[in-house]
Parts: structure tokens; C-alpha cells; sequence
């Protein structure tokens, strides 16, 4: 496998040999006017280096962050200040739209976990209830004795 800076130095013979001002190379040392060959021969196991006469460095080497940031800023400089301001107030809306809704589950998960707890305690006191009435004595359910004379008559 080859070093970017291998493979540049390594380009020069196939710059003047093509003609062109930019190659593609993958890292086993093949090189490629069409960036599309260069991908397919590469086929996401090798890395894919655009090399241009010169040795200067390309857009296509940035990260896929640094490239979208540079596009941003260009799309951004065209826009006119009323289409800035939109742009501003849309972007300003979801993220009021994006925080709203987390505080909305936040508040729902509170007041769920609030319910939780409420049902926890009502389910522990019902049980202490049960239990501290199982431990008396119940009175209610003793057999009333009452005292009484019966009338016994004998015969003679």
C-alpha cells in the first residue's frame, strides 16, 4: 500500500503520459483519469486519493464535514440578506420546535415516573393495611354468648 505523497511523487510519469491535470489513485498504487474507476477498482476497501499535477492538494481530500462546510459557506455568501434572514428564522424554528418537544418528553417521562412512585406507596399502604388487620383480633366475627335461664318442667 502507498502513501499519498508515494503515490504523488510516483504520478508524475502518468501526468505527462495522460495529459491530464488531475488523477485519481487508489491506494495499491493504480491510477485513473475517472474518478468513478478509480471507486469501482477501489470498491471501499482501499482509500481513493485525488492528486493533482503539482502535487497541489484537492477538495476531494477534505473530510466529508469539511467539504459540506466549504459548500455551506458558498451557498450562504449567494443569499441575500432577506434570504439570510429566512434561512436564520426556519433554522431558529425547528430547533425552538426541536427543544420543545424534548422538554414535552421530559415532562412526560417526570410525570410518569411521579404516577410510579404514587401507585408504588398506595400499593404498600394497602398492603400494611392488610396486613396490620390480619394481625388483630376481630372481634366482630366471635360468637356472642349470652347468659340465660331455660324453664325446665318436670312431670309428676
Amino acid at each position: 500500500m502507498y502513501s499519498k505523497e508515494q503515490l504523488q511523487e510516483l504520478a508524475i510519469e502518468v501526468f505527462e503520459k495522460l495529459g491530464v491535470n488531475t488523477l485519481y489513485a487508489t491506494s495499491d498504487g493504480q491510477f485513473f483519469a475517472n474518478p468513478n474507476r478509480a471507486d469501482m477498482h477501489a470498491a471501499g476497501k482501499m482509500v481513493v486519493y485525488t492528486l493533482n499535477e503539482g502535487g497541489g492538494s484537492s477538495d476531494e481530500d477534505k473530510s466529508d464535514d469539511e467539504q459540506l462546510l466549504e459548500i455551506s459557506k458558498q451557498e450562504i455568501a449567494k443569499l441575500s440578506p432577506e434570504q439570510k434572514k429566512e434561512r436564520i428564522a426556519v433554522y431558529q424554528k425547528r430547533k425552538d420546535e426541536e427543544a420543545n418537544a424534548l422538554r414535552e418528553q421530559e415532562e412526560e417521562a417526570e410525570k410518569a415516573e411521579k404516577e410510579a412512585a404514587l401507585r408504588k406507596q398506595e400499593e404498600e399502604s394497602k398492603k400494611s393495611a392488610d396486613v396490620s388487620s390480619s394481625a388483630a383480633p376481630n372481634n366482630d366475627k366471635s360468637p356472642e354468648v349470652r347468659g340465660g335461664s331455660k324453664k325446665v318442667t318436670t312431670k309428676k
